[in-house]
């Protein structure tokens, strides 16, 4: 279980706060003897109501800094090719499965094929296609903010970290 203050991450969402926890009487269909956290994201408007006892949505608390950090370091040491499949939906399946592991590793490994498919299709003066650019949009806003929060810097530093680590 979270405490309030415990900055965690929330699914696709990314990093959010516990700022509450609580039983809601007011929310239609929520059982009165559960409690949720009131989760207020760090990089979105708005508040989630979560059943503290959620199975449905991926929940864990951010890194530490030592972990951050030792991820960082591994940007320019790990070996990850682009991938390249004309079929959308095993590019789309392939993407999708590192994503939803949740694994920051697996989520760097995501960026670093995808920035390095973007600059050979740069060498070719193609244009990167949008399911490579929503995957690296959507690993970027969740890792590098994670990475963000912890190292205490904007995910555009982060990413530009990251980006010029790649070799």
């Amino acid at each position: 279980m979270f405490n309030v203050g415990d900055l965690i991450i929330y699914g696709s969402t990314g990093v959010c706060k516990v700022a509450e926890i609580t039983k809601l009487n007011t929310v239609q269909n929520a059982d009165s003897d559960t409690l949720y956290y009131v989760l207020e994201p760090v990089y979105q408007k708005g508040t989630i109501y979560c059943p503290s006892d959620n199975t449905k949505v991926f929940m864990r608390p951010i890194m530490d800094k030592q972990s951050a950090l030792q991820l960082m370091d591994m940007v320019g040491e790990m070996s990850v090719e682009p991938y390249h499949n004309p079929n959308i939906q095993k590019l789309t399946e392939h993407y999708d499965e590192q994503f939803k592991s949740h694994d920051c590793s697996d989520l760097l490994s995501l960026i670093i094929s995808i920035i390095k498919k973007k600059r050979e299709l740069v060498l070719l003066h193609k244009k990167p296609g949008q399911i490579d650019e929503r995957f690296l949009k959507k690993s970027q806003d969740l890792l590098c903010g994670e990475l963000a929060v912890v190292l205490g810097l904007t995910k555009e530093e982060v990413f530009e970290k990251i980006e010029t680590s790649v070799g």
